[in-house]
């Protein structure tokens, strides 16, 4: 897989997890969850960070421009 079609596909499946599965609908809202939901969270998007053999930078990036169309 191409890597510019590699990376949008993740945002595309990061941005559902985020808004779709876990309500989290602006950066504010992603930074100020805690506990056992961002621990949830967490998880999910290292196993997807792990299934798109993303860097940690890579997903950081991609993160952000998620938040930033929010």
């Amino acid at each position: 897989m191409e890597k510019e079609k590699k990376i949008e596909k993740a945002k595309q499946v990061f941005r559902k997890m985020l808004v779709d599965e876990y309500g989290i609908k602006s950066a504010d809202q992603f930074f100020s969850t805690e506990g056992e939901a961002m621990a949830e969270i967490y998880e999910s998007m290292k196993i997807e960070q792990e299934n798109f053999n993303l860097t940690d930078d890579e997903l950081n990036s991609l993160l952000d421009s998620i938040f930033d169309e929010m």
